[in-house]
């Protein structure tokens, strides 16, 4: 959980460069000694899964390295100030760095477990957004209290029979290919009955009601029953300029392969492309991000998103964000059964959030051939190695246990989290002031 000078003055160069502190890390003065205005955020760090990073002595606007006088009583007061106005306590780790002579203080929170979540601040749950604080909604509690239960036993949301539904309103190529996929994978139903097999995938229940999944994976117009099964991409401007905040702003809709196709077509149109002269001599045009990451993790927002009622009926969908720095996907839910370092690892079993969902997408096809979803499990092994063969750095994957966001760098554009932050600490998750999106 330590830190090292080197990630520390990486870190820094990071926020000037953003302008601004990030998700899981806070920065402050501490001119005239220990802060008194940490309890929000150390709350909030508490309900994050992977907790967070307080930095004092540092000096914002432009992240100026000014010491603090006394590290050792800020040490002391910032693990007394975790101890006493956060219910539950958190697990504190703090340490002293000197850059040019300085001193600068670190306290690294760690997450409390999900069955003592949400933690409280004065009575009140706190959530970490972009780089700030903010009281729980009722949404995002009910959400705490889900993974609580995911934590315990799954939840299967896309199971749950949509109401008024039928066959009747699932798109008709989509049905027959995915019923012909169906039957192929699984030998012992080539002889069953579409119904049959329908069923048997808990496409339709006995009623012959759509499932959640099946809707959402087969229906002509899913958001005609949940409008948040849609997607919502936008190129953004830093906040504090002249002119529009937002250009190309587009909303897609449809069943699950018409998101991902009309979002990655969004992504292929909106960043730059280059001209490179192949081994045989051609021109090509290149993408500046390679197109299977762009696919790869717009596809494992749509499928891996909460389908529970907390996030349907409470405004929350898919978002595409491109700035100047990066692309930016965010889906409602946080992680389920998995860690962001396990996502990072190079043994990924597959773990289905919806796993209906998951099957039926395992079967779908893409314009360009390609299924939905792989289905073993190596969906993040193509970003990371795609990315690293294009010359790019490593996603930045942050999980605050409500939503889920990988950002994908542009060249030359961001710094790398992975090098900028220790291991184990917040190496995964550091910067993403693109959360404002």
């Amino acid at each position: 959980m330590m830190w090292t000078v080197e990630q520390l003055e990486d870190y820094l160069e990071h926020c000037r460069l953003l302008q601004s502190d990030t998700t899981t890390v806070e920065v402050k003065s501490g001119r005239g000694g220990m802060p008194q205005s940490l309890g929000a955020t150390l709350c909030a760090f508490a309900n994050m899964p992977r907790g967070g990073t307080v930095i004092i002595g540092v000096a914002e606007p432009g992240f100026a390295v000014h010491g603090v006088d006394d590290p050792g009583a800020i040490e002391s007061a910032l693990a007394d100030q975790a101890r006493t106005l956060v219910e539950p306590a958190p697990y504190i780790e703090t340490q002293t760095l000197h850059i040019e002579g300085r001193a600068v203080v670190l306290g690294h929170i760690e997450g409390v477990l999900p069955h003592q979540r949400p933690a409280l601040y004065r009575g009140r749950p706190y959530l970490r957004m972009a780089d700030g604080d903010y009281v729980m909604s009722a949404n995002d509690l009910r959400m705490v209290e889900v993974d609580k239960l995911h934590a315990r036993e799954a939840i299967a949301y896309d199971s749950a029979p949509v109401p008024g539904s039928n066959l009747e309103v699932c798109d008709a190529l989509v049905l027959k290919e995915a019923v012909a996929e169906l039957r192929s994978a699984t030998p012992r139903l080539r002889s069953a009955s579409d119904a049959e097999l329908l069923e048997l995938f808990r496409v339709v229940d006995s009623q012959g009601q759509l499932s959640v999944a099946g809707l959402y994976a087969l229906g002509r117009f899913p958001q005609g029953f949940f409008p948040d099964l849609h997607i919502s991409a936008a190129v953004q401007y830093p906040a504090g300029e002249e002119g529009p905040r937002t250009r190309n702003l587009e909303e897609f809709y449809g069943p699950v392969p018409d998101l991902v196709d009309g979002a990655v077509a969004w992504v292929h149109r909106n960043i730059d492309t280059d001209l490179v002269y192949g081994t045989d001599g051609h021109l090509r045009e290149v993408p500046e991000l390679p197109l299977e990451a762009v696919r790869e993790v717009i596809a494992n927002a749509v499928v891996h998103r909460d389908l529970g009622p907390e996030s349907l009926g409470a405004g929350k969908f898919v978002t595409v964000r491109l700035t100047r720095q990066a692309l930016i996907v965010t889906s409602p839910g946080g992680l389920r059964g998995i860690s962001v370092e396990e996502l990072r690892g190079k043994m990924l079993s597959p773990v289905a959030v919806n796993p209906r969902l998951y099957t039926l997408s395992t079967k779908l096809r893409l314009e360009d051939g390609e299924r939905v979803i792989e289905g073993q499990g190596g969906g993040m092994r193509v970003v990371f190695e795609s990315l690293r063969k294009a010359g790019l750095r490593p996603p930045t994957l942050i999980d605050t246990g409500v939503r889920f966001t990988v950002t994908l760098w542009r060249a030359g554009r961001g710094d790398d989290e992975h090098d900028a932050a220790p291991h184990g600490a917040n190496a995964s998750s550091l910067s993403a002031p693109e959360l404002r999106a």
